[in-house]
């Protein structure tokens, strides 16, 4: 053998030097190191989740944002139909409703947002399953919230709307039914001197 020869073994490369080495002591060498990719990974998975908790955390502030001036519009939308005497008993039932989604959307929001929360507080691989349970208690919240947010969106889309196109044409209609009055301008006499 040459006192400089590579052996290659799979993976493992060793450069002997006038040393042989047989391939068991190389499997038997390397079942006794320790493994480092579980700590590697558990950091990961705990990093992934921190950014998962900002971004939705940023995202709920534009549902939130969006929802509330959904809100509002609704609100000054009855008060300008009620102010033209305009039946909105139906659109303020619908508002109702619309606020008991908006209101389950942020319940179980905090409810997922606390779930993923909670696995920052078990460690990654020393809980014994507590992180792995906690964590997939935490992903089946989250289809719960996507579907509250799709709820929100049918509602308003498939309820609210056309009640509002009614109450347009009742608007409509009511404008049309009313004779406007309509002023004529006054002729002015111009007197020649």
């Amino acid at each position: 053998m040459k006192s400089r020869e590579i052996i290659s073994l799979g993976v493992v490369s060793v450069v002997s030097v006038g040393l042989s080495f047989t391939p068991m002591a190389f499997s038997k060498a390397a079942k006794s190191t320790p493994i480092t990719g579980s700590i590697t990974s558990c950091g990961a998975i705990e990093t992934k989740i921190d950014e998962k908790i900002t971004k939705f955390n940023t995202n709920q502030q534009g549902h939130v944002v969006a929802f509330g001036n959904l809100k509002t519009r609704i609100t000054n939308l009855i008060a300008r139909l009620d102010a033209k005497s305009i039946d909105t008993t139906k659109l303020k039932a619908d508002q109702t409703q619309l606020n008991v989604l908006i209101e389950k959307f942020n319940t179980d929001y905090a409810a997922y947002i606390a779930k993923l929360q909670e696995t920052q507080t078990s460690s990654c691989g020393k809980s014994s399953g507590q992180f792995r349970t906690t964590l997939k208690e935490a992903r089946a919240l989250l289809p719960v919230v996507r579907a509250d947010i799709a709820a929100v969106k049918d509602y308003m889309n498939n309820t609210m709307k056309p009640d509002i196109v009614a109450l347009r044409a009742q608007v409509a209609a009511k404008a049309s039914a009313t004779p406007s009055v309509t002023s004529t301008p006054t002729a002015t006499a111009t007197v020649a001197r």
